[in-house]
């Protein structure tokens, strides 16, 4: 999936020639040719043409970027990523703090409940932590509250977290969900497996390079024992390091991203005796997925065998007073709010609290007013463009290490892919918020009332037709595809004109942008982790013993090559899975060739000459000089170890490798064999 840690701002404009207007100024009242001499003067100011493309094509494109875009404290990180999520806030902004007669229930609900959060920021006193403790209650007792009188012997866990997740829905300890078989997605099963921890990646809490993340985790636990739960701060920083080196010791157990596994290899299905039986020692699991889900008709379970074993080694060698003091603590995080003193902070934190709970309707105010209506005929046409040249791919000599009998299943899957843009259009998109009955007065209930609607949708969903997964709050900010679905989703921010598009901007813009966001998901449909579903979203290996091995062959080409790149001084990780360097190859690549075919039927006179500051380059030239600006980027120091930890390589290099793996590209530049762009040896797969 892509995860989108891509930073590449293109807000700033710097005069060319008095030309003085920025294209996040920009509206569809201005005319076609004020628009493209903005985007026009934009990238020209980025690029360094003093750089020789064939050593360094990113330091050619972006070698300016950094200058015209300095880090500060309050921006440490600038980016196409900031860009569309600013400009989406703004936009958000504007509507959460205007009432319309014409507002839906679900809309009215979305600002009151941005209202409750603007209140509780200037009501932190003791009414409000009174109200916490009155949460924590609803379970029994919280260990650090009652101190020594706490008995241990009265401590289920089982019985507190099937409460806790029944209530809530939440990920917590384990992650407790209805999705379709994974081998047959025309019915439901129960997932037994490692949950989405606070801070994600496992990385985080395990590497070295992540110690000042952990300690910024420590001094707001401190912080929200000491101040919301009364507890004296010296207490309050040994409990707050209780609780993360527990949820440290839950992270040595999850998977690794980088590894690739598939849900084949990570689940096992089990039926409930013998989950019983395996796990007598732990407590009775059996009850905690009956008390969850609300029902004792479950007779099979999707187990992830190698976390449970490991927090069943966790839990023996735990005190439970640290089990305790974690879930309930862990549970409360969504109460606990994070203090802001000036008035655009507490907004902005008001903001993104708002955004994680009600992300579709926030979404779907943004892409009914400022959405054009020709965004969806623009993007279509792409998607169509892009389909189509995929598809000549699969047929050409360059695939023929494909044997037929995959290459038809490959191509009945192309076939089969669609397109749908998240605009949470359709009704039932929020017919659970247009249920709540959230107050612009009382954050604590309202927080209450979110977490009951969820949980009541979560065990519902044992009983309804099967529904692939949906990847939460952060399909509202990146494109991604979903094998379960053999679906490309396209978020509503990432279609904001004049950012990643425009109908005024050339073609190889757009192709080269937008198009290949949309190319790099698509083939993510056939990288080494999308190509074990069919077309039909069902987990199923269609491809033959040779191909397969062909493939192999083909992904340690990548292996090899990418963990020999360096970035500031530091050599990427080794990653057994290569799909988003797959994604990234493949996806220039199909974006190129979709734009190719595009310009031989709608070449016109004016496709360089639409931006004046590029006109002497080609329009292959100029495709891939938009292709890289995807990536220009700034970052503090501090994002550095995060960049590496991703699955994502960093920016800069998602530029080099894909490019220096792409013929056509060395020879749109007249790269010579063997300087750095045109290497002797490329990798590449599609």
């Amino acid at each position: 999936m892509f995860r989108f840690l891509i930073f590449c701002a293109l807000l700033l404009v710097v005069p060319q020639q008095g030309w003085t207007l920025a294209t996040g100024d920009l509206t569809p009242e201005h005319p076609p040719d004020v628009i493209r001499r903005a985007k026009s003067a934009e990238m020209f100011k980025y690029m360094n043409q003093s750089a020789d493309p064939c050593e360094d094509f990113y330091q050619y494109a972006c070698g300016n970027f950094a200058k015209h875009n300095p880090v500060t404290e309050d921006n440490p990180a600038i980016g196409i990523g900031e860009v569309l999520s600013e400009k989406m806030n703004v936009r958000v902004r504007g509507e959460l703090e205007t009432d319309y007669p014409t507002d839906t229930k679900a809309y009215t609900n979305v600002k009151n409940f941005f209202k409750s959060c603007l209140k509780i920021q200037h009501s932190l006193d003791e009414e409000y932590n009174e109200e916490l403790r009155e949460v924590v209650s609803a379970f029994g007792e919280m260990p650090l509250l009652v101190g020594d009188s706490w008995r241990e012997e009265d401590f289920d866990w089982v019985k507190v977290l099937a409460q806790m997740i029944y209530k809530t829905g939440q990920e917590l300890l384990f992650n407790v969900m209805v999705l379709p078989d994974f081998s047959d997605n025309t019915i439901n099963r129960v997932i037994f497996g490692e949950p989405r921890l606070p801070m994600q990646n496992p990385e985080v809490y395990t590497g070295e390079a992540f110690a000042d993340s952990r300690e910024r985790i420590i001094e707001y636990s401190t912080y929200y024992l000491h101040n919301y739960f009364g507890v004296n701060e010296s207490m309050a920083t040994q409990i707050a390091w209780e609780i993360l080196n527990f949820e440290i010791s839950l992270a040595h157990g999850m998977d690794d991203p980088k590894a690739g596994h598939q849900p084949s290899e990570m689940f096992t299905l089990m039926d409930m005796d013998e989950m019983e039986q395996n796990y007598k020692n732990m407590g009775d699991l059996r009850q905690l997925i009956h008390d969850i889900m609300g029902s004792t008709d479950i007779d099979e379970v999707y187990v992830q065998v190698s976390y449970l074993d490991h927090v069943r080694d966790i839990l023996k060698k735990t005190p439970k007073r640290i089990v305790a003091n974690y879930l309930f603590f862990s549970y409360m995080a969504d109460y606990m709010v994070e203090p802001k003193t000036e008035d655009n902070e507490v907004v902005e934190y008001c903001i993104e609290k708002t955004k994680s709970y009600f992300y579709k309707v926030m979404d779907n105010m943004v892409y009914r007013k400022y959405i054009p209506q020709n965004t969806e005929r623009t993007l279509y046409q792409i998607w169509r463009e892009l389909k189509t040249a995929f598809l000549d791919i699969l047929y050409s000599p360059r695939l023929d290490w494909i044997r037929d009998d995959t290459k038809k299943e490959a191509v009945e899957k192309l076939k089969q892919m669609k397109l749908k843009i998240l605009s949470y259009e359709h009704p039932k998109d929020v017919a659970d918020v247009e249920k709540m009955d959230i107050s612009d007065q009382h954050f604590v209930r309202n927080i209450d009332e979110i977490r009951r609607t969820r949980g009541e949708k979560a065990r519902a969903k044992l009983n309804e037709p099967p529904k692939a997964l949906q990847m939460g709050a952060e399909a509202s900010t990146t494109p991604y595809y979903n094998p379960f679905e053999n679906m490309v989703y396209m978020p509503v921010s990432f279609l904001q004109p004049y950012y990643a598009w425009s109908t005024e901007f050339p073609s190889a813009y757009n192709f080269a942008f937008l198009g290949f966001f949309v190319s790099h998901e698509l083939v993510h449909g056939f990288d080494n982790s999308g190509r074990n579903f069919d077309a039909k979203g069902n987990a199923r290996n269609w491809w033959d013993a040779t191909t397969d091995q062909v493939f192999r062959e083909r992904s340690k080409c990548f292996i090899n090559q990418y963990k020999n790149l360096v970035y500031f001084g530091h050599h990427l990780p080794e990653m057994p899975s290569q799909a988003e360097n797959i994604a990234d190859g493949g996806g220039v690549r199909l974006a190129y060739e979709a734009y190719l075919s595009w310009y031989r039927k709608h070449a016109q006179d004016d496709e360089r000459l639409a931006l004046p500051d590029l006109s002497s380059y080609t329009h292959k030239q100029l495709f891939f000089v938009s292709y890289a600006q995807v990536w220009c980027s700034n970052y503090a120091e501090i994002y550095i170890a995060n960049q590496l930890a991703d699955t994502h390589t960093p920016n800069q290099l998602r530029d080099i490798g894909p490019l220096a793996n792409f013929d056509e590209f060395a020879k749109a530049f007249n790269c010579p064999e063997g300087s750095y762009m045109n290497p002797s040896n490329k990798c590449m797969i599609y």
